[in-house]
């Protein structure tokens, strides 16, 4: 009998030893489920990662050539705004020297010929008659230099001819 009663403490053990193990396969079946649902996901992800990756690569590449162009096209323009500039100043020092020019052969030209602030100056009751012609020796040759002649026009109405030497 104790045969017996052994023979059916280990049928007793096996059956719970053959479910515990059937709980652990069904347990690992769940689990390995789970994990190759997981690495599809994860690999999933990888491909999205991947592609977002190569999409970014391509968009970096394009934004650093377009920004190589545009530095090139800042770089022309900054080349050009220099020049300009210098141009400009070059212009406004010209501009200066004609304005200083043209300001000093006014100013003499009205004081040879009597005007002072624009307003001609008073003349004599002698003077009021139109002065007779100077008498002086004729020009004398230019010796070899060019002349040019200058036509300066003044207001009110006032030509000045004036021969220039050429150099």
């Amino acid at each position: 009998m104790e045969t017996e009663a052994s023979r059916e403490a280990l049928r007793k053990e096996l059956a719970n030893m053959q479910r515990r193990m059937a709980e652990l396969e069904d347990d690992i079946r769940l689990k390995e489920k789970d994990y190759q649902m997981a690495l599809a996901d994860a690999n999933r992800t990888e491909k999205k990662l991947d592609d977002q990756r190569r999409n970014l690569e391509m968009s970096l590449e394009s934004t650093s050539s377009e920004l190589a162009d545009v530095k090139l096209r800042l770089s022309g323009a900054e080349g050009r705004v220099t020049a300009l500039e210098t141009e400009v100043a070059r212009v406004e020092g010209a501009k200066r020297d004609v304005e200083f020019k043209l300001g000093s052969i006014v100013s003499s030209l009205r004081r040879s010929i009597g005007f002072t602030q624009g307003m001609p100056r008073s003349r004599s009751p002698l003077r009021a008659r139109s002065p007779s012609p100077r008498r002086s020796r004729p020009n004398s040759p230019t010796k070899g230099r060019n002349r040019r002649q200058v036509v300066i026009l003044l207001p009110p109405k006032i030509h000045v001819n004036k021969h220039v030497r050429e150099s």
